[in-house]
């Protein structure tokens, strides 16, 4: 039976995903860190005292496994939450100091293994690979929200993530 050419870019898409999942949380856990702790920090890094709710949108994350992530990174003290003023039920979270740091240890991982990636592929290679993916994940973020019935606006995720960084004021390779 021949596979067709959108089953096979499914199917490496997947399995490149989960090559990168296991490599990275290899990589993070001398840094006592998992793949979506850095991921809720990068968030809460660019927009400090985002709700649970915000962060389980944004994020994709389930509640169950965000409250989980939410109290280890609380209790570790690399964020802190903040209770709105006259009203006890709303709760954002910042990153602390030390979570800074963490997310910033964390990135230069990441950066390590995109760095394997590119010396494969080159500059040029690795800047048509991203463009790739970044249009990738939004066609299929988009299809998701489609399937699961919900309103579908175009993602608000940026063209790179360094923008976003950027535009938030953290720089963590100057």
């Amino acid at each position: 039976m021949a596979i067709d050419t959108a089953t096979e870019l499914l199917m490496r898409l997947r399995t490149v995903g989960l090559g990168v999942q296991h490599d990275l949380t290899a990589r993070l856990r001398p840094l006592h860190l998992r793949p979506g702790e850095l991921d809720v920090l990068q968030h809460l890094v660019c927009a400090p005292g985002a709700s649970a709710s915000v962060l389980g949108r944004h994020l994709d994350l389930q509640r169950q496994s965000l409250r989980q992530q939410l109290l280890s990174l609380e209790q570790r003290g690399l964020i802190h939450r903040e209770v709105a003023t006259g009203d006890p039920r709303a709760v954002g979270y910042s990153a602390t100091a030390a979570g800074v740091r963490a997310l910033e240890a964390g990135l230069g991982v990441v950066r390590d293994l995109g760095l394997q990636v590119l010396s494969r592929h080159g500059r040029r290679g690795g800047e048509q690979l991203l463009a790739l993916l970044g249009r990738t994940q939004r066609t299929l973020r988009l299809a998701r929200q489609a399937s699961l019935d919900t309103e579908v606006e175009e993602d608000a995720l940026p063209e790179r993530l360094s923008d976003l960084y950027t535009e938030n004021g953290f720089e963590p390779f100057r």
